[in-house]
């Protein structure tokens, strides 16, 4: 925005915007990919202990994101041009990305209190993703039982059911609880 103030040239700023969401969109798929292999997020050091064949890779999903990026800037660029003839719709779209959100941090919470693990442990993968978790709150409301969902939650759909004492730790937490361990204990079994 204060950008806009100092330099009012749309087709400058639609560029620069461009080429942030570009960088962001791109660094935050690095990083998933890098988490996913690695188990921890990127950073400098490690971005420049990389094969040279991961800088072509990652050249090319930039300007993958950058075409991309292009195209829908294009399309928002003609529509704002014709936006002044008719109405956007931006109240409708404000309240569709708010509930949104609202169904996703409901997810969340659900599975959170739940102990479904399939789309808890999904948030490690993505750095800037702060879930909320209300499950002490969903006990205290008497609306779960969080003794009762611990026991239950290691039944995991598709995966069968697990042993409670192959992933409690020796407190009794399930702290240890994740799809690796699901996946070594379901072919233990089998």
């Amino acid at each position: 925005m204060p950008l806009s103030l100092i330099v009012p040239n749309k087709r400058l700023i639609f560029f620069l915007a461009i080429l942030f969401a570009t960088f962001i969109n791109t660094s935050l798929i690095v990083d998933a990919n890098f988490f996913a292999e690695n188990r921890y997020h990127l950073s400098l050091l490690t971005g420049v202990l990389f094969n040279p064949l991961t800088y072509v890779l990652i050249t090319v999903q930039f300007l993958v994101v950058l075409v991309f990026e292009s195209m829908l800037a294009n399309q928002l660029f003609s529509r704002l041009k014709r936006a002044e003839k008719k109405p956007l719709y931006g109240k409708q779209i404000a309240w569709l990305i708010l509930i949104c959100w609202g169904y996703v941090q409901g997810l969340h919470i659900w599975a959170d209190a739940t102990y479904y693990n399939a789309i808890t442990g999904f948030t490690r993968y993505l750095p800037a993703y702060r879930p909320l978790h209300a499950k002490r709150d969903l006990a205290r409301l008497g609306w779960i039982d969080s003794g009762k969902s611990a026991r239950q939650g290691l039944t995991v759909p598709g995966n069968g059911s697990v042993s409670p004492t192959f992933l409690a730790s020796p407190g009794g937490s399930m702290s240890g609880f994740h799809h690796s361990a699901v996946r070594y204990a379901s072919a233990a079994v089998a």
